[in-house]
């Protein structure tokens, strides 16, 4: 009796039901989906971005970044 409830509900809100099981999917696939294996999961270029936003203003201010790089991370802003 509560199969066919359940089987009601589902085939008179297939869509809503639908998304929800498709959120749930990709909300689990975001955490325990795939890494990339390499500087800790930071990617090829992710460990320098990594240390500026570790130590941004002690780097920008006393070693300072290159043009490219400041361009790269200011997009985010």
């Amino acid at each position: 009796m509560i199969i066919q409830t359940i089987k009601s509900f589902i085939k008179s809100h297939e869509v809503p039901v639908l998304l929800v099981v498709v959120l749930f999917f990709l909300f689990t696939l975001s955490f325990v989906g795939e890494t990339i294996p390499l500087n800790d999961g930071a990617g090829y270029d992710g460990a320098f971005y990594y240390n500026v936003a570790q130590n941004f203003s002690t780097d920008f201010f006393s070693v300072g970044y290159d043009r490219f790089r400041i361009s790269a991370f200011s997009r985010s802003f």
